[in-house]
């Protein structure tokens, strides 16, 4: 065993100790969601366009059956015919065609071209457009397919039972790559946009249903820095190079120091303070927890373990988001 891993198993469990949740708080949303390892509903196992993997089994979800790296706005078109300019404000769509302004449901039957993860191009489309209730309508969301090798049209996002669910549309792109320095980053790409398949990725479920829209502010806030740090705690990145460290499902209890989310599981184990580059911090027990489920623990989460993590004041030094996990087996509330 790791001497600097030995050590800290014997020490008394401190980490989180003076997380205070009881801060004044306005967020208006209490939610306890499941993490996983996926960025984006991305199958980094590789499929081919003809609908085999690369290891020769069918696709069979939950995610997407090809692997969309981003989505370009040159070349949009609308009902087949192409737009001078678009751009995305928010999730909704905007484009110009002859000096007039096209926008959100205007965008049903649109078309984009696209990249896959090897740079190989793919044609999607638009094909229903959906919108969430109130307090969330300005959360927009995408049927989307793409166009096969045959010329079949196919879903871009599929769940576990292989049904279509729709996306959401984000400014810029993502790294997937992982255990790489920049893996799991957010690129400002004004060239490039992201389809986010709901509720299959981080990137979705970051925006919606927890509440970090990058496009939005709180009292002057910008929540873009707070979206990534949500996507790096949901998928336990901890060291900011784009590997997880979870597995599909596990629940958490996350929050900030804004207001959007609040604490509310007091009684579960405290896991990390999160930046938007990686953890800021680790316990002790979620390296027990780690060792004991892979036997290993990388250096880079040794490096982050502190007896003091989970102090409510780090979010005035830096720290954008905690959080805590559910005990394995057990259960408190």
């Amino acid at each position: 065993m790791n001497k600097y891993l030995a050590s800290l198993l014997t020490l008394t469990f401190a980490c989180g100790q003076g997380a205070d949740a009881t801060g004044p708080r306005t967020a208006t949303t209490d939610l306890v969601t499941s993490n996983g390892e996926n960025l984006n509903g991305e199958n980094l196992n590789g499929e081919n366009l003809n609908g085999e993997n690369l290891n020769g089994t069918s696709f069979t979800g939950p995610g997407m059956p090809v692997n969309v790296a981003y989505a370009l706005f040159d070349g949009a078109s609308v009902n087949g015919r192409t737009l001078d300019s678009a751009w995305l404000e928010g999730t909704v769509f905007h484009g110009m065609r002859n000096g007039h302004e096209l926008s959100g449901l205007d965008f049903d039957n649109s078309s984009f071209q696209a990249s896959l993860l090897d740079g190989t191009p793919l044609s999607l489309r638009v094909v229903d457009i959906d919108r969430e209730d109130f307090p969330n309508s300005d959360v927009w969301s995408y049927l989307v397919q793409f166009r096969a090798g045959n010329g079949t049209w196919h879903p871009l996002c599929m769940d576990a039972n292989n049904n279509a669910v729709y996306a959401i549309a984000l400014d810029g792109r993502w790294n997937y790559g992982r255990g790489v320095p920049t893996g799991g980053d957010h690129v400002d790409d004004p060239s490039a946009f992201t389809f986010a398949c709901k509720g299959l990725g981080a990137i979705a479920k970051c925006v919606f249903p927890i509440g970090y829209k990058p496009w939005e502010t709180v009292n002057g806030v910008s929540l873009a820095p707070y979206h990534q740090a949500c996507t790096r705690a949901l998928r336990a990145d901890y060291c900011g190079d784009g590997n997880s460290w979870t597995v599909n499902g596990r629940k958490i209890d996350l929050w900030d120091g804004i207001g959007v989310q609040q604490s509310s599981r007091p009684f579960w184990l405290f896991e990390a303070e999160w930046t938007d580059g990686s953890a800021a911090c680790v316990t002790t027990q979620r390296v027990i927890d780690l060792r004991n489920v892979l036997g290993t623990v990388s250096r880079c989460i040794l490096s982050r373990v502190s007896l003091t993590c989970g102090f409510q004041s780090h979010f005035q030094r830096g720290t954008l988001l905690m959080n805590r996990y559910q005990s394995p087996g057990i259960s408190l509330f």
